[in-house]
């Protein structure tokens, strides 16, 4: 989801790019940085990853002044590249979005803390609690972790979001808030399908390049 900065006010703002810079941190990995740079398949992966994210982002809806739905994809990212890795991409999606100036650059933090921070987490978790709840099952990676898990996604961001319409003076029950309760149901279906489309294939054609897919766990049972 893209916000533009009049929509959230100066105070979430700021917030918005001191948390993002605190999850950068966060994520940031001297060993990981060196092994993105030698030029590996990974660092394919993570670029290409990059580039999808951001032409799935920049294929936004407009369903009121301020606010971009788009697909985010970032529960395929999370699971084919990792959480931290994912994260990398999006942020260089965000960049390449912001560039041309819709949204504009000063929404680069907060943006990429709706689409990319909030999605990559909760898809993290819910893979790491799949593995050691469920079965392993080629069908609980599939439909959990993928297809459950992206719909799971959009729904937070849009309860985040309606948090964020109130702190901000803009209620659930008017504008914005209404707009996107409407929207809700006919964005969390097509990303769930996607998202869910893609790492199937993937699992099957080209598993060893999904780092969070365990064939011994989840084909062998083991």
């Amino acid at each position: 989801m893209q916000l533009a900065p009049e929509l959230i006010g100066p105070v979430v703002l700021w917030a918005g790019w001191l948390v993002a810079g605190l999850v950068l941190a966060l994520s940031f990995s001297l060993r990981a940085l060196s092994d993105l740079l030698q030029g590996s398949a990974r660092q394919h992966l993570v670029l290409g990853t990059a580039v999808a994210l951001s032409v799935l982002w920049s294929v936004r809806a407009t369903v009121d002044p301020g606010v971009g739905l788009h697909i985010l994809g970032m529960t395929a990212a999370v699971l084919l590249i990792g959480w931290r890795y994912a994260l990398w991409a999006g942020l260089l999606a965000e960049l390449a979005i912001s560039l041309t100036g819709t949204p504009a650059l000063i929404m680069i933090g907060p943006n990429w803390l709706l689409s990319a921070v909030v999605p990559a987490t909760i898809t993290a978790l819910i893979a790491r609690a799949a593995r050691r709840a469920l079965p392993p099952n080629l069908f609980v990676f599939v439909f959990v972790c993928c297809f459950f898990g992206a719909a799971g996604c959009v729904l937070a961001i849009h309860l985040i979001v309606a948090v964020l319409m109130g702190l901000t003076g803009m209620p659930g029950i008017q504008g914005t808030g209404v707009s996107l309760s409407a929207f809700l149901p006919l964005v969390m279906f097509p990303e769930a399908f996607i998202n869910g489309a893609v790492m199937s294939l993937l699992v099957v054609f080209r598993p060893d390049w999904v780092r969070l897919f365990d064939t011994q766990w989840y084909l062998d049972g083991r």
